[in-house]
């Protein structure tokens, strides 16, 4: 009989490892949690994003990147874009923290534009503003 114990929860990042038993063979096999996500249907992009002055958006990506590399580019003053040919086909979730001076009152909006782009708005006191994205997290997920 096995012995199973418990431990405290804690967050699954896209590579971690996780033991699986084969459903026919029965072996035990390590997979990643992003192959449950892309089998479940859901293609994930994590990273931190950093921006300066009037450049594009830099991206650090975090852990398996299944959408695909996305090309960041500056429109305007804090208006910036993701573009990946047939990248968002599907139903689009964007999940967004905060970023820039915590003194100083800052929000994000995301558009769908198409199935090759997305639109990120940074805004501080209802006005755009480039420089606020410093070790932004963002993901998005493609459904």
């Amino acid at each position: 009989m096995a012995n199973i114990n418990t431990y405290t929860p804690e967050s699954v990042r896209i590579n971690d490892k996780i033991l699986a038993s084969d459903g026919i063979s029965g072996a035990t096999k390590n997979i990643e949690a992003g192959d449950i996500a892309e089998l479940a249907g859901c293609k994930v992009y994590r990273a931190f994003l950093n921006q300066t002055s009037t450049n594009a958006p830099v991206p650090t990506i975090v852990g398996t990147n299944t959408i695909g590399t996305l090309v960041w580019a500056r429109s305007t003053t804090g208006i910036y874009t993701a573009t990946l040919v047939n990248g968002f086909v599907g139903n689009v979730t964007m999940l967004t923290g905060t970023a820039g001076p915590a003194s100083i009152p800052t929000r994000f909006g995301f558009t769908k534009n198409s199935s090759d782009v997305i639109t990120l708005n940074v805004y501080s006191n209802n006005v755009s503003v480039d420089g606020f994205l410093t070790d932004q997290y963002i993901e998005i997920r493609v459904y």
